[in-house]
């Protein structure tokens, strides 16, 4: 256990709603965006920075809505908000029983 590191979970019985209903003040977000050397980092950045009409308005809003995650607090999860977005239904167990480290089930 020695190469196990304890970081955004208090304990295994911890998950994304459990950490978010006692620090709601805490929610950070985060909205993805294509790396600068992916290839559709060019035509993500022209859509979002189109001028608004009727074929661009639906895309950056769907960009917004669908892109945009909540990440856990600064608190409880150290790093940007990038690194701290949880995967829906995740759940851990303890990698041996009064160890406190997670795996994931």
């Amino acid at each position: 256990t020695k190469y196990f590191n304890q970081v955004c979970l208090p304990d295994c019985n911890t998950n994304f709603n459990s950490i978010n209903s006692s620090i709601e003040s805490a929610v950070r977000n985060y909205t993805y965006s294509p790396m600068k050397d992916d290839a559709l980092y060019s035509a993500w950045q022209t859509l979002l920075n189109a001028t608004s009409n009727g074929l661009t308005k639906d895309i950056v809003s769907t960009i917004a809505s669908a892109f945009t995650f909540e990440a856990m607090p600064l608190s409880v999860c150290p790093y940007i908000p990038a690194y701290c977005v949880p995967f829906p239904g995740m759940e851990f167990a303890e990698v041996a029983p009064g160890t406190n480290f997670c795996q994931f089930k």
